[in-house]
């Protein structure tokens, strides 16, 4: 029977966790490491194979001994050894930037919750070793409790870990094995046309409808929408500053963003009157559900809107590094994505072609004039054979050449069958 892991110590701002063991030849050893908090971050300022109780007292004295100000900077690539010292420091590092405004609370709280869940079963392998078939195992045993997009997500979420401790030469550097997941879409994928997202919108109410004409009037992602709050809307200079996965950034204020926004609640934190989980959770699977029923339209989610926007835009003819600023996207992101080209699309683009070549069309349309004959009556003169001896009429007396005086006359050797009596040469 294996060993029974020991539970973590607690001291103070110190964290004593057993990472691996027991020890072969000596059960009651584990290897355990100590972490202290530093600005936020976790730094390894222990670590041995001890008893619980040596481990205790070990730690205690080296806290008493070192004050957090006199303890120096270590370097990181020293104290990453395991999966969960990696996902510890990965979030630790996105919650630096969710304080600096560079991610959302959404996102951070998805990275955490990947982490975690990565962590208790990939936790206590050493990043040296970690294995293509561990992080196999790790998949095999959350699609048994987690759907596929989840799996996948977690998956996602140790890749961006590892590069960036990579970048850092916190881990080794080498190429994380790639594993993958089969993910169903859970709904097709539908751009809206501008007419059909405005037929579903009039079939909303309340918040629903605010946030989904927001989202046809911007473009933006249902997650700025869902946390844009009424200090984010500044009508004197003229923008909305969005909150979004490429970081802040201003979208202008249209006529017809202003219109919207006069829907919003003042009396709330947020425009849209209610809180974002209930915008996140609940515009996709069951507003829009609703309205799409009730206007004949095809369901698409609130990510339509914003294919909508990458298609609107392109059809009006607005250049692709404006558009992709626009909508927070990078242009290679928004094509390869986001724009869906229709039969319209492919119908304007040949009529467009067409007009630019007309011009052209039209003098290579025109008929070559024909090179006058230096002698005419070469045309009749024949041989034995039954046809013209005159290269320049014998290069009419192919099949093609059946128009010509000599052709109609005479017949030719090859594709004319019909009898000419009096010719030698011929099928009777």
């Amino acid at each position: 029977m294996a060993a029974k892991r020991p539970k973590r110590i607690a001291l103070g701002d110190v964290v004593v966790r057993a990472i691996r063991g027991p020890k072969p030849g000596d059960q009651r050893l584990w290897y355990w490491q100590a972490q202290r908090s530093f600005d936020g971050v976790r730094r390894t300022v222990w670590s041995g194979w001890a008893t619980r109780t040596d481990a205790t007292s070990i730690v205690l004295d080296l806290v008493a001994a070192a004050p957090v100000d006199d303890v120096e900077e270590e370097v990181l690539a020293t104290w990453i050894s395991t999966v969960r010292e990696l996902t510890d420091l990965y979030v630790a590092n996105l919650r630096r930037r969710l304080d600096v405004g560079d991610l959302t609370i959404y996102g951070f709280r998805n990275s955490r919750s990947d982490a975690r869940h990565l962590a208790e079963h990939l936790g206590d392998i050493d990043v040296a070793v970690l294995r293509k078939s561990d992080i196999e195992r790790y998949r095999n045993l959350r699609l048994a409790d987690a759907a596929p997009s989840t799996v996948h997500r977690e998956l996602k979420a140790l890749r961006a870990a590892w590069k960036w401790a990579r970048e850092d030469e916190h881990v080794p550097d080498r190429d994380l094995p790639k594993v993958g997941v089969k993910v169903t879409p859970v709904r097709e994928k539908y751009n809206p046309s501008v007419a059909e997202i405005w037929r579903v919108v009039e079939h909303l109410k309340g918040w629903a409808k605010f946030v989904a004409g927001l989202q046809a009037t911007t473009g933006a992602r249902v997650g700025e929408i869902a946390g844009l709050r009424w200090e984010d809307v500044h009508f004197g200079s003229g923008h909305l500053t969005l909150r979004g996965k490429s970081g802040l950034r201003e979208f202008p204020i249209s006529d017809q963003v202003r219109e919207v926004l006069s829907w919003g609640d003042r009396d709330a934190e947020h425009p849209h009157g209610t809180t974002p989980t209930m915008v996140l959770g609940h515009l996709s699977s069951r507003e829009l559900v609703a309205a799409c029923a009730a206007a004949g339209v095809r369901r698409f989610s609130s990510h339509g809107f914003r294919r909508a926007a990458v298609d609107t835009l392109q059809r009006a003819g607005v250049d692709i590094k404006t558009a992709a600023d626009l909508l927070g996207h990078s242009p290679e992101t928004m094509l390869k994505y986001y724009r869906e080209v229709s039969t319209d699309d492919r119908r304007s683009a040949a009529e467009l072609l067409g007009a630019a070549s007309s011009a052209a069309f039209g003098r290579a349309a025109e008929p070559t004039p024909k090179p006058a004959r230096s002698d005419p009556g070469s045309a009749r003169r024949v041989t034995a054979r039954g046809y013209s001896s005159n290269p320049e009429v014998r290069k009419s007396e192919g099949p093609q050449g059946l128009k010509s005086p000599a052709g109609l006359l005479f017949g030719t050797p090859k594709g004319n069958r019909t009898p000419v009596s009096g010719v030698r040469g011929q099928r009777p």
